[in-house]
Parts: C-alpha cells; structure tokens; sequence
C-alpha cells in the first residue's frame, strides 16, 4: 500500500508502539495491518490426524483443515463449516489449543487452532482440496509442514505427552 485510501496521499512508515505502521500526514489515516483471522484443526478421525493440501498448494506440503472467519461468524463456526467444506465431515470441537500469529508481507494471519472429532462421514477431498490424508500419531512428524503448522502439531504432541504423564 502507497497511498490513503481516503485521501490519495502518500503514507509514510511511521513507528507506533515499537511497530512500523503506514500513516498518512494530511488525513492521519493509519493502516494497522491488523490480522485476518484463520481457524485450523487437529482432527481426529478414528485416532488419526487428517491432513489436507489445498488445491493452491503446489508442493508436498500438507496443511490442518481449516480456513478464514467470515463475517459474523465466531471462530467455531468457522472451524466446523471449513471442515465440512474441505473433508465432507461433521465435526465437533473438543477444545481450544492455541494462537498462533502469521506474519505475511501481504497478510497477517491470527491462526486460532482448536481439536475437533470427526463425528460422520469419511474424510475426502472437496473441490478446494487436491487430496486428504488420515495419519497416526506417531508418524505425523514424518509429514511436511509449513512452519506454524508443524508448530501446532509439536505444541498438540508436547501437550498429549503431558496430560499422559499428569494423569498417571
């Protein structure tokens, strides 16, 4: 972004609160580059993890099912109608793992991931989705990530290891 959207100025980068934001002088419009939030899922399907790549993915890398909230839509929801759209499942969520922030140059993403159990139907690829796989718990680190994803899937392992280990 170069110039105000209200205004046409030029923005310039100014440093509000230890960040670099874009601000324009003659309207004092300033651009936040606040993040857009995204949900992703640890889902379970009969003790594995479900996996997709989504068709924009040109590589082997897998990703979490999940995708943007819309508007008026709480996380959850969104959580549960993106698992529909890329797996043909109904699910529901088992709980609230974390935050993750996505630092992007065009985008910043707040990636907020929860676990979920696939309640019917049998995970396939969806017209957004080039393939769906199922993968057990101790192969998932096996898989390729992106960074944040394979962050969630340690966080989830480090976090299984020590509800074991407390409820011995």
């Amino acid at each position: 972004m170069r110039y105000c959207p209200l205004c046409k100025s030029n923005l310039e980068t100014v440093t509000i609160e230890n960040n670099n934001k874009l601000k324009c002088s003659k309207c004092y419009f300033t651009f936040w580059n606040n993040p857009s939030p995204v949900t992703a899922s640890i889902l379970l399907y009969n003790n594995d993890i479900v996996l997709v790549r989504p068709n924009y993915v040109k590589n082997d890398t897998w990703m979490l099912p999940g995708g943007y909230v819309d508007e008026a839509e709480t996380a959850e929801d969104a959580l549960i109608r993106e698992i529909k759209e890329e797996t043909n499942t109904d699910a529901k969520i088992n709980k609230f793992l974390g935050t993750y922030p996505i630092i992007r140059t065009n985008k910043n993403l707040l990636y907020i991931v929860f676990e979920a159990q696939v309640l019917s139907g049998i995970p396939k690829a969806s017209a957004e989705i080039a393939d769906v796989i199922t993968v057990d718990r101790e192969s998932i680190l096996n898989q390729k990530f992106g960074t944040t994803t394979s962050n969630v899937i340690h966080d989830w392992i480090n976090s299984k290891t020590f509800e074991s280990a407390v409820s011995k």
